[in-house]
């Protein structure tokens, strides 16, 4: 997002920085469902077309033949219109829709969050939440989402196209589990609290060291 606001003219020759928001991970390890044969697939937000809920639901037909025993879980609210068409969408097939939860209640009942966003999400906060619960990501590439999806942690879809996303599911339901939740858990330790606090110090203090070899040199005179 830094480097689209410079392409197109913002703030020139004004340090930029990147700090995330935070979010703690719970103190106590969540351990993944239980009692299950396949692997459960969850989406976490508000249920609106640029959310691309439709798209995730499209997919999830694409690749339940090949992963008996999967489901999806899809927590938010959204138009009623909107939702009631989803659920047509997703008519005999594994998904259910569980309405509004907290990230507490919801991410103990998947293994893995899909992120099919199809706008540009400056961040995707719902990213740093699932790795904070040790579940690794499927995601869209778009706006900030792809800098937070790195290695083991989560799979990125090519683009938001319903076959590539549909791949993406695929490949992060074949990795070895433990591996990716580890991964994931490591991941969440860039966006804690303490790391934002550290971030802003470092920033602040360059900033202050700048403005006093200006003010020493007399260019803020």
């Amino acid at each position: 997002m830094v480097a689209l606001h410079t392409r197109n003219g913002y703030f020139p020759g004004v340090p930029a920085s990147v700090i995330y928001n935070p979010y703690d991970p719970p103190t106590t390890p969540v351990p993944p469902p239980t009692g299950r044969a396949g692997t459960v697939l969850g989406y976490l937000g508000r249920l609106a077309p640029s959310k691309g809920v439709d798209l995730m639901i499209d997919a999830f037909a694409l690749i339940i033949r090949r992963h008996a025993g999967s489901r999806l879980l899809i927590a938010g609210s959204g138009a009623s219109d909107y939702v009631e068409g989803l659920k047509l969408r997703a008519k005999g097939l594994q998904v259910e829709f569980v309405g509004q939860m907290s990230p507490d209640d919801f991410f103990p009942l998947v293994d893995v969050t899909v992120v099919p966003s199809v706008w540009n999400e400056p961040l995707g906060r719902v990213v740093i939440e699932s790795f904070a619960f040790a579940r690794p990501v499927v995601a869209t590439p778009v706006g900030g989402i792809p800098e937070l999806v790195r290695g083991a942690a989560g799979t990125m879809a090519r683009s938001t196209s319903v076959n590539d996303l549909a791949s993406a599911m695929d490949v992060q339901i074949g990795q070895d589990a433990s591996t990716a939740r580890a991964a994931a858990a490591e991941e969440a330790k860039r966006f804690t609290s303490r790391v934002l606090v550290d971030t802003y110090d470092r920033v602040y203090r360059g900033i202050h060291a700048s403005m006093v070899r200006l003010d020493s040199s007399g260019l803020m005179d």
